[in-house]
């Protein structure tokens, strides 16, 4: 850990830090780490809580996407700690203001109205997004090592519906796995819609009631990238790619974060390791 700096706040990557410099006042005080996923921040907490002769160590504040971890089981319980307030930062940007301002900003307001506004688009791309992240957690849940790494979702969406080809979606899935022999079945897609709705959160209650909880971000934003080209906005593919979509939301959603549980959170956690006041996010 770095000693020339007062706090340390580790990330899973550098997306996550670009937020977080651009939100937190006082950022130039933090060393923000980048470890490359979330089981490493995981790791390098548990770690560090360890250490009983805290004297010399930096404080140091871990944050990591929430993923499955709560219906799967995998939490470190932990003061220094934090996850996101949905599945991922993706998924926090979506779901806040930035959705109609980005929309409107780059998409085609006559075909946002043609379309049923910004409510029925959102819907329309979590739908999509739900169809994948339902296999993503029925891969996890029951250990089945599916592989979404080369996962064309252009290939597999529909540019008038903005819906998933469900028929497509198992054979594309099987034509892309690295492991020899692994085929899934055309019924892990009703197994994986059950194991969703068997997901349960702490309080007993259904856990992807909150499809934020269970849609990856990457996918929502690849939607959206597509839907800018083709539904809902005139596009070209250079313009409208997936990392673009992400900058816009994260160039936006700078000024929303400050409401999430997420960041008071941060807030709070910076009170209590700081000596100086006016570092928190603003």
């Amino acid at each position: 850990m770095n000693y020339s700096f007062d706090l340390n706040i580790i990330l899973e990557g550098n997306d996550d830090k670009k937020l977080f410099e651009s939100t937190i006042c006082g950022a130039n005080r933090i060393n923000f780490i980048c470890a490359g996923g979330s089981e490493y921040v995981t790791t390098l907490i548990e770690k560090l809580d360890s250490i009983t002769d805290r004297r010399r160590l930096v404080p140091t504040l871990g944050v990591i996407d929430r993923d499955y971890c709560i219906p799967l089981g995998k939490i470190l319980y932990s003061p220094n700690l934090l996850m996101t307030d949905f599945r991922d930062l993706e998924c926090m940007m979506i779901n806040s203001p930035s959705f109609d301002i980005v929309l409107k900003e780059f998409g085609s307001l006559e075909k946002i109205k043609k379309n049923g506004g910004s409510s029925k688009i959102e819907a329309k791309a979590v739908n999509a997004a739900s169809a994948i992240a339902e296999l993503r957690y029925h891969s996890q849940i029951q250990k089945i090592n599916i592989s979404f790494k080369k996962l064309d979702i252009e290939r597999l969406l529909d540019k008038k519906s903005l819906e998933i080809d469900s028929d497509t979606l198992i054979p594309h899935l099987n034509s892309r796995q690295s492991v020899a022999g692994l085929k899934i079945s055309n019924a892990a897609i009703a197994d994986a819609r059950k194991d969703c709705k068997r997901a349960l959160c702490q309080s007993g209650n259904a856990y992807f009631s909150n499809p934020f909880l269970l849609c990856r971000g990457h996918d929502l934003m690849e939607i959206l990238a597509i839907g800018f080209r083709s539904l809902f906005g005139t596009r070209t593919p250079s313009e409208s790619t997936r990392e673009n979509i992400e900058r816009l939301f994260r160039l936006n959603y700078a000024s929303h974060f400050k409401s999430s549980e997420l960041a008071k959170s941060i807030n709070i956690w910076l009170q209590s390791h700081t000596f100086y006041p006016g570092v928190m996010v603003v």
